[in-house]
Order: C-alpha cells, then sequence, then structure tokens
C-alpha cells in the first residue's frame, strides 16, 4: 500500500506479507477491503444504472476478474480493462489485455478466445507466443469456461530480473495470438491463401479444411497439414468419410492400400480416415 505526501508524491508503502482469506477469493468485489474502492471507482465513473444490463454486465466481469488481480492493478487500468472486455460481449474474436507489474517482475494477460476453440494446443501456442516476446523465465495460467461463448485465459509472465517490456507492439502480439487460437478449418484457409492463387485456394480449402481426423489436429500444425495435402494432390487423393477399422478392435495407422503415400506417419492410431482416389 503507497503512502504520499501533502504534495500527492509517493514517500513510501507498507507490505503486508501471508495468505488471503478464503473469503477474499470466494466473497463479492463489493464486501473486500481495496477491492471495493477500485470496483465502486469503476462502476461509478462507467455511468451505468446500477440496475441496468450493462451495469449488471459490468459487475460480473469485475466479480469474475483474476482476484489477485485484482488488489494489484490500478483503478483506471481496471476500468480500461473492465470496458474492453464488456465491448466483447458475445463476440467470437481473440482480444489480449496486458498488465506490466509495477516492480517489473511479471507481466499479466488475459485473454479471451471463441470457447470452442480452446484446446491444450491452442493455450500452449499462446503460452509459447508470450513467452517468446517476453523472454519469460517462467509461465503460470488459469483457464476459465462457462457457458459464455468466450473462454478466458490469464497468464501470469515472470520475467528476468532488470528486463525491459516497452520494447514490444501489444497490437502485434495480439494479431499473433489471433493466428495461434484459429480454427483448424480457418487456418488452412488463410495459410492457402497466401501461398496461392485465391480461387485455387478456395477450392482447396472447401475440400480439406475439415479433412483431417481430430487425433491429427491435436498431433500436427496447419503448415504440416499443408506439406501432407500437397502429396495427396500430387497423388490424385481426395478425402473420404470411410474409417478404417483397426486389429482386434483397435484404431491402426492408415495404410489404405490405394494410397501409397509415405506420409501415412503422421496418421494418429487414435482416428484414421480412409483416402480413396479422386474420381
Amino acid at each position: 500500500m503507497k503512502s504520499f505526501d501533502a504534495a500527492g508524491n509517493v514517500n513510501g508503502e507498507r507490505r503486508f506479507i501471508g495468505l488471503f482469506a478464503t473469503s477474499a477469493y470466494a466473497g463479492s468485489v463489493r464486501n473486500i477491503p481495496v477491492v471495493r474502492e477500485k470496483v465502486d471507482a469503476v462502476l461509478g465513473n462507467a455511468g451505468f444504472p446500477p440496475d441496468s444490463h450493462s451495469g449488471k454486465d459490468l459487475l460480473g466481469i469485475l466479480e469474475t476478474y483474476p482476484r489477485d488481480e485484482l488488489f494489484q492493478i490500478e483503478t483506471e487500468d481496471l476500468a480500461a480493462t473492465a470496458t474492453g472486455i464488456q465491448k466483447l460481449q458475445e463476440r467470437r474474436r481473440t482480444r489480449l489485455f496486458l498488465r506490466p507489474d509495477i516492480y517489473g517482475r511479471f507481466m499479466s494477460a488475459v485473454v479471451y478466445l471463441p470457447r470452442d476453440r480452446y484446446t491444450t494446443n491452442v493455450r500452449l501456442r499462446i503460452e509459447e507466443e508470450l513467452r517468446t516476446t517476453f523472454k519469460a523465465e517462467s509461465i503460470d495460467y488459469e483457464a476459465r469456461m462457462t457457458e459464455s461463448a468466450l473462454a478466458r485465459l490469464f497468464f501470469r509472465i515472470r520475467l528476468p530480473k532488470g528486463s525491459e517490456v516497452s520494447h514490444f507492439n501489444a497490437d502485434e502480439l495480439e494479431a499473433r495470438l489471433v493466428r495461434a487460437a484459429r480454427s483448424w478449418s480457418e487456418g488452412i484457409a488463410e495459410v492457402l491463401r497466401e501461398r496461392g492463387a485465391d480461387e485455387q485456394a478456395k477450392e482447396l480449402a472447401a475440400i480439406w479444411s475439415e479433412a483431417f481426423p481430430a487425433g491429427y489436429r491435436v498431433d500436427y500444425e496447419v503448415e504440416d497439414a499443408l506439406e501432407d495435402i500437397a502429396r495427396f494432390e500430387k497423388y490424385g487423393l481426395k478425402p473420404s468419410a470411410r474409417p478404417v477399422p483397426g486389429r482386434n478392435g483397435r484404431a491402426s495407422m492408415c495404410t489404405c492400400p490405394r494410397a501409397p503415400v509415405k506420409s501415412w506417419r503422421r496418421m494418429p492410431a487414435s482416428s484414421c480416415t480412409c483416402w480413396s482416389p479422386r474420381a
């Protein structure tokens, strides 16, 4: 807790060492010292009537915001982040909100993304982007899923001692996170458009966007799939919905005899699809 002199300058601080009681996490933000003042300020500055839909929505955002963050974040930063989250509403898009620790120890990152796109693989890709950008020593995360169309990821990025975080571009980082969180079909279509003629990309995307089984999508990236697509196209193959039964009741590797392509090794044993020559 900072202390100030008569001129408003910081002249000291008080530190309370220990653990928060359970009520600090389970209770309403309007009943917690320090936090309630920030919350009241944010709600008051927003100007929404307390019983209005927007007022209740904003309060709901503050009630579910990472509780440790509420103790540390400045009121102005909290207001900007909370209103930014509120503007998202149920829009299916990926957004990033960052807050640097005033002592330079860590960076907090709140990421919203479409709930149906959240997978462990997506979370790891987002984490890697954050780790690379901030040269993180370690990253802790917390995932929150509700009935909302959006999932929320909270990352605490521990920074190297004496690191400087002013050099990064938040907009560029958010754009990279958007790519990291894209759906499989969107990724296929996007990369095909980047690599080829638009009309050909549309045709290939329509054929291949949903062609790869779920296990493959977990183990491999879109760029890996493009290499396999090139091989399939070379041999005149197209997707077929007919599954390949495994031996002894178990799924087996794709070994369709009509498709002698080395890339079958990529196909996971857990879910396999047979491929047939293009008609």
